[in-house]
């Protein structure tokens, strides 16, 4: 997928990203299919291909937290941070907990976009 990616034209103002996230919602994350090497091998791959990688996938606020000690862009974070169900509304409270926590993980050039 990246490789192909990679291979897509590229016109000025647009960049390719790719997103990888878990199909299926059944309580797996992604760091239950792939361990932080594979993802820093695909994050080193994207570069390569000229590409931003972003991930996603059943995240808790842990998950993020060692994912964002990658060199990744972004992480999808919605259901670390909804109430009481990925389905809910926002919490202030979660999102706010999961920044400091993002924060004090990570140096600010490295954090990635939530």
């Amino acid at each position: 997928v990246i490789q192909l990616a990679g291979n897509l034209p590229q016109h000025s103002k647009h960049e390719r990203f790719i997103l990888v996230d878990t199909f299926q919602k059944n309580g797996q994350s992604l760091l239950d299919h792939a361990d932080q090497s594979l993802i820093q091998r695909w994050i080193e791959r994207a570069d390569d291909a000229d590409c931003h990688l972003r991930v996603a996938g059943s995240l808790k606020e842990k998950q993020v937290i060692k994912l964002s000690r990658l060199p990744v862009e972004a992480v999808g974070v919605r259901g670390a941070v909804c109430g009481a169900n990925r389905r809910s509304a926002v919490c202030e409270q979660k999102l706010s907990r999961l920044l400091a926590a993002m924060s004090a993980a990570t140096t600010p050039s490295r954090a990635p976009d939530v």
